[in-house]
């Protein structure tokens, strides 16, 4: 798998030309073709956005998932037609992971056994 050869800042550099690139195009700019514009395999794609390779790929990456997330909710508010796909693609994780139920902090169970007694009858 080749890994990536371009500085932070070139990289960086290419994110941006894959903004523009989308909005001259009109189309929103998700994620499978923000990696088909830089030329990555999506393996190496998530090794750089994990901070495998430097924080600095990372924070480009990460920099852009919020862009696209921003995006999405701007059109959300602009639109009166089509807002139902719309908050389908902002529900994708890579998107946000907009959702409209509170995000519940689970507290870990507690289960504790007791074995008393063993081998006396409990019940004489």
């Amino acid at each position: 798998m080749p890994r990536e050869k371009r500085s932070a800042k070139q990289f960086e550099k290419t994110i941006e030309s894959y903004f523009k690139t989308c909005e001259e195009a009109g189309v929103f700019p998700d994620e499978a073709g923000l990696i088909l514009f830089l030329g990555l395999e999506r393996e190496e794609y998530e090794r750089l956005r994990d901070g495998k390779r430097g924080k600095a790929y990372a924070a480009a990456l990460s920099k852009a998932r919020l862009r696209r997330e921003s995006i999405i909710v701007r059109e959300l508010y602009n639109t009166e037609k089509a807002a139902t796909g719309k908050i389908f693609v902002a529900r994708q994780p890579e998107n946000g992971g907009l959702t409209d139920k509170p995000r519940e902090a689970h507290a870990p169970v507690t289960v504790e056994v007791r074995l008393a007694g063993a081998g006396e009858d409990p019940f004489g």
